[in-house]
């Protein structure tokens, strides 16, 4: 379930990024027969889905020689099939838009895309949360004794309300007249506090476990505090640092929507 919850994530919030990023680059963010496109779209990505599937079979068969290099196997498919799906998700956008590019239709610029933007920073966070946790299921599982109403709890949790954090955060790093996506500022600035997060976390869990080692809970109570607490300042700091450039009045984009 956790696998399935996390691929669906992920795809789901790639595809939309293709798209809005596509759209705001080429103009093209309606078309005249949406069923259509969308429709050609889903062909594609199921046709990837059903090749993926013979291509690592043969992959297995063909690298697998025991057990350890079945889990080696495993952990190198997991980004190699992300990268795959990105670039199939992304190629076949491009043909498809290009193929009906007569069907596109000149819309104007929309005024405030801050909700869109954090929106997708929030994905991006909760699809690497949920790659993670996968990978650590097993230890919630024997930490709870196998209680799975509390497992889900914590797992949900542990995802939801870091994502959740993330999106107030970015809003607040966001200017308030952007008017695009810019999709490599929100990969930059997402990179940049995901890294910051994560070292936070580990500079924290050091100087904690040194300091109160025979106080274990309280360790843990100020730990989560602090990241939570970090996650905001981290993606606030890091949009406003990527986004600052890309400020623009609203009276400017007002006259832009009048002349189109």
């Amino acid at each position: 379930m956790g696998n399935l919850i996390g691929g669906l994530v992920f795809r789901t919030g790639l595809v939309f990024l293709i798209v809005q990023w596509h759209g705001e680059q080429r103009g093209q963010l309606a078309f005249r027969r949406p069923g259509l496109l969308l429709a050609i779209y889903a062909s594609c990505l199921l046709a990837w889905q059903i090749a993926r599937i013979f291509l690592f079979q043969a992959l297995m068969r063909t690298l697998n020689d025991g057990g350890e290099s079945l889990n080696l196997i495993v952990t190198i498919m997991a980004p190699l099939d992300t990268v795959l799906y990105s670039l199939v998700a992304w190629l076949a956008w491009s043909f498809i838009t290009r193929m009906l590019r007569e069907d596109a239709l000149p819309l104007a610029v929309h005024h405030n895309a801050r909700r869109r933007i954090a929106g997708l920073a929030a994905w991006l966070f909760a699809s690497v949360l949920l790659f993670l946790m996968t990978q650590t299921m097993h230890i919630l599982l024997a930490f709870f004794d196998d209680d799975l109403k509390l497992v889900m709890m914590s797992y949900i949790g542990a995802v939801a309300i870091p994502t959740a954090l993330v999106f107030a955060g970015t809003v607040l790093g966001l200017p308030r007249d952007v008017s695009r996506l810019h999709g490599w500022r929100l990969l930059g600035a997402s990179l940049v506090a995901v890294v910051f997060v994560s070292l936070l976390t580990f500079v924290s869990l050091e100087v904690l476990a040194g300091i109160l080692l025979r106080r274990a809970s309280l360790a843990s109570a100020i730990l989560t505090v602090v990241v939570l607490v970090g996650i905001v300042v981290a993606y606030r700091m890091s949009f406003r640092a990527f986004y600052d450039a890309v400020r623009r009045p609203i009276a400017e984009t007002s006259q832009e929507m009048q002349s189109s």
